[in-house]
């Protein structure tokens, strides 16, 4: 397994991971409270550098295949 691929499961399974401890957390203290907020926030955050590692590789694919 390549070092992208291991960074990319890395990070797919903190996603996994994150968004099991938000569902948690809202059920403790609902959808609205400081803390799951919190964890939702680290979510998108998670989400958002997957999506661009993704945007990133798919356009380093589409120059090699061009090139």
């Amino acid at each position: 397994m390549s070092d992208k691929c291991a960074k990319e499961d890395f990070l797919t399974k903190q996603i996994d991971q994150k968004r099991k401890v938000l569902l948690r957390k809202a059920e403790l203290y609902g959808y609205e409270s400081e803390i799951t907020v919190k964890y939702s926030q680290e979510l998108d955050q998670l989400i958002s550098i997957y999506q661009k590692k993704l945007k990133t590789k798919k356009e380093n694919e589409e120059t090699d295949t061009s090139g």
